[in-house]
């Protein structure tokens, strides 16, 4: 396990501080009463070791705690994901600890006690996680898209012929209505003597067939 305790800028007024350059660099000497101290991105931070626990002086300048851990995943399973318990927030993942399968704990928060009580509730599996890895991922790939793309352009096309179709049909239909008409119009011009129903049906027929 690894832990890093970083500290507000208040730690520079602390009793007690020391460092050799004003600018904080790597090989610069930062030290409280004899802590060393580190220099992230201008961040400064202590490591601690496995215990856990932060020197009193340091206490009321810790802004955030970052701690590393892992345990075995060869014999339990845990959801991997994004975990949140107070102010604590974790990342558990997969990592290889030489042919071990191992769970990576990556853990912060602005209270030891919370960071803590995180990575215990994990470790026993008496938490889930707010935000999983292993769910049903969300939306297409771009292979998926692609298909889909590909069935929606087929789906247009055989609407655009359907729509066309129906058009050319709809011009057919009202070109023989208009000649059903031309037929009726004739018929009331026209004198008869004696037709019979099967002429007039065979009239009828010839002047719709002969529509455009």
């Amino acid at each position: 396990m690894s832990m890093n305790v970083y500290l507000k800028e208040s730690v520079r007024n602390a009793s007690g501080f020391k460092s050799d350059r004003p600018v904080d660099d790597a090989e610069n000497n930062i030290s409280v009463n004899g802590i060393i101290l580190y220099s992230e991105k201008g961040r400064l931070y202590v490591m601690l070791d496995d215990n856990g626990v932060i020197p009193s002086i340091l206490v009321e300048h810790v802004d955030e705690i970052s701690v590393h851990t892992s345990f075995s995943a060869e014999r339990t399973h845990r959801e991997t994901g994004v975990y949140t318990l107070d102010d604590a927030k974790a990342e558990l993942n997969y990592s290889f600890g030489g042919k071990t399968m191992l769970y990576l704990i990556k853990t912060k928060g602005k209270k030891l006690d919370s960071v803590q009580a995180l990575i215990h509730k994990i470790k026993t599996g008496s938490v889930r996680p707010t935000e999983s890895y292993e769910g049903r991922q969300q939306g297409m790939s771009k292979e998926e898209l692609e298909i889909e793309l590909g069935n929606c352009k087929a789906d247009l096309a055989a609407l655009q012929s359907k729509l066309t179709q129906s058009e050319a049909d709809r011009i057919l239909a009202v070109g023989k209505v208009h000649s059903a008409y031309r037929l009726a119009a004739g018929f009331e011009n026209r004198r008869w003597q004696f037709i019979s129903k099967q002429k007039v049906a065979a009239m009828i027929l010839a002047a719709i067939n002969a529509a455009p």
